[in-house]
């Protein structure tokens, strides 16, 4: 068994001659020409959100930088960001495995997230469901995001999502949360190994591997086996796409800064296979071409306390939390009152929210996009303004029990 001691992550993202590395995202063009496609308020001259920089680095030349402020919206997506969506050749597909790197630097001034604890997030990278298509209205299969606690945390939501609205469904999907890290590690790079076998049955697997600082060891802090890691709907099984994200909830009002550094994808970790490693070396393989790491303190079945749910359920708890997230805005508060007012005989009347109703149970099978494409224009306001109705009325009745 080949032995590298001591050779930490800066190491294997900086050389491809240690991976087999099937995307490389780690900014050394000096731009963001690696990546696909950059989201940010483009009412903002993008330089005001995104810009390479050479300090702090994690490795190379350049990191990114990248910058949320009040009010940063991407179109009319939702949330506050600025992020990078990998090409769509390099999907994940059912039977699919590889390896993933990347390093976050949170800076010492970070303030901390201020909205509710349990409620409030802030992601910095995500496997994103398929957009447009029947994935459009599931939540993210995998995220890795900072909540409320100030905690980095992985959320995933897999295999079977038929009937799902983000993590609102029948029960049938695999949900869980975990914490990787208790508390944020402020002015030193975070680094991040996560290992995934992408199923849509029962044979999946996900790995994560974190260190900070100069520390020299990774420590195991998730590990999932036999589970489903990507989503499906009947015989439909999605192929999510990857962001590295500055993407945060409309609570905070405040100025946030993170940097990105040295993301790269990999169909193995170095040239060693797995077979070569004992079961010492870090359990399933973790190769000491990454430096060593240990497992210790992991347990699979840990999960982030959600505080107190009052009267909710835990599933009804998380349906909460998804609709607060999309609906807690006055706009939708207004548009609740207002279509209310239609049911109970004024404004518009009785026939007009009926009328409304029945399209939206009509055309609620379709996407966003797909409603855009092939309703009137007056169909899909109708359509829209009764899901912002459906969902105010939802997230207020969920409150009120909380």
């Amino acid at each position: 068994m080949y032995k590298i001691i001591g050779v930490v992550l800066g190491l294997l993202i900086a050389s491809n001659a240690m991976a087999n590395v099937v995307f490389n995202g780690d900014f050394e063009t000096g731009d963001h020409s690696q990546w696909d496609e950059l989201e940010w308020n483009t009412s903002r001259p993008e330089a005001e959100q995104f810009e390479i920089v050479t300090s702090p680095k994690r490795e190379g030349q350049y990191s990114a930088k990248m910058t949320v402020h009040d009010g940063d919206e991407f179109e009319s997506t939702g949330g506050e960001r600025v992020q990078l969506e990998r090409p769509g050749t390099y999907n994940e597909n059912d039977g699919d495995e590889y390896w993933y790197s990347w390093s976050t630097y949170f800076p010492s001034d970070w303030q901390n997230l201020t909205g509710s604890p349990d409620d409030d997030w802030l992601l910095i990278a995500d496997w994103h469901s398929t957009n447009p298509g029947p994935f459009e209205d599931v939540c993210q299969p995998l995220q890795f995001e900072i909540n409320g606690q100030n905690q980095i945390i992985v959320r995933m939501i897999t295999g079977n999502v038929e009937g799902y609205d983000c993590y609102d469904g029948p029960g049938t999907a695999n949900y869980f949360d975990q914490v990787i890290v208790d508390s944020l590690n402020l002015g030193e790079w975070n680094d991040f190994v996560v290992h995934i076998k992408w199923k849509a049955d029962n044979t999946g697997l996900l790995e994560v591997w974190h260190k900070s600082g100069n520390e020299t060891n990774f420590t195991r802090v998730l590990n999932r086996e036999n589970i489903p890691t990507l989503q499906y709907i009947g015989a439909n099984i999605d192929s999510p796409y990857f962001i590295l994200a500055h993407y945060r909830s409309e609570q905070q009002s405040h100025t946030s800064v993170l940097y990105q550094d040295g993301f790269k994808q990999m169909s193995s970790v170095g040239d060693l296979d797995e077979a070569d490693f004992s079961a010492t070396d870090c359990l399933t393989g973790l190769p000491e071409i990454i430096g060593t790491c240990s497992s210790e303190g992991v347990s699979s079945d840990s999960s982030v306390s959600n505080g107190s749910h009052g009267n909710l359920s835990k599933k009804e708890y998380r349906a909460y939390k998804h609709y607060k997230k999309k609906y807690h805005k006055n706009k939708y508060k207004k548009i609740y009152k207002k279509v209310r007012s239609w049911k109970k005989g004024r404004g518009k009347g009785v026939v007009h929210f009926n009328k409304i109703k029945l399209e939206y149970k009509l055309f609620k099978g379709l996407s966003k996009s797909e409603l855009k494409r092939f309703l009137p224009q007056n169909v899909y306001d109708d359509v829209m303004t009764y899901k912002a109705y459906r969902g105010y009325k939802k997230y207020k009745k969920l409150k009120s029990r909380k």
